[in-house]
């Protein structure tokens, strides 16, 4: 016959010690989504706007990214845009091919429209050789004009010599 003294004593400190190791569990768990979520620290608000070029059309997409973070979004075809929980010291980074960047410190406002200035540098000429580009002025060599009437007198000329 078993002591009932052990049994129960026995139990009692299983438990106890079960009890511990799910209250740390829990605590730890909670911890970590809370620290984890950007939720936990942030308190921030929605921001929307609209991001345009020199004549005020809408530019589709667009970078539009919380400044030292992996947040961000694209404009949509009306060059709108709209991101949550973004914070008071929040800065936007809006960036788009052929225009020049820009950093908009997002301050107590909840829409912000921007409108991006072309960026003349990156609008170099570029001539598309064989299988890639180039710029204009790194080619080197001759570059020539060929129109239909070569390619027909060339075609004219090849008929020629095999006939002969």
């Amino acid at each position: 016959m078993m002591n009932k003294s052990y049994t129960s004593n026995h139990a009692g400190r299983w438990l106890g010690q079960f009890g511990h190791k799910m209250n740390v569990f829990v605590a730890t768990l909670a911890m970590v989504l809370f620290l984890g979520s950007q939720d936990g620290w942030a308190q921030g608000r929605t921001v929307t706007g609209r991001v345009t070029d020199a004549t005020s059309s809408g530019l589709p997409g667009v970078s539009v990214q919380v400044k030292g973070t992996q947040r961000g979004t694209n404009t949509d075809s009306d060059g709108k845009y709209s991101l949550s929980n973004v914070g008071d010291n929040a800065t936007l980074v809006l960036s788009f091919i052929g225009y020049t960047s820009q950093e908009i410190v997002v301050g107590n406002r909840s829409s912000i429209d921007v409108k991006l200035a072309d960026d003349t540098k990156a609008l170099e000429e570029v001539v598309v050789v064989g299988y890639g580009t180039a710029k204009k002025k790194d080619l080197t060599g001759s570059v020539t004009q060929v129109s239909t009437k070569d390619f027909e007198n060339s075609v004219k000329g090849c008929q020629t010599m095999l006939s002969s």
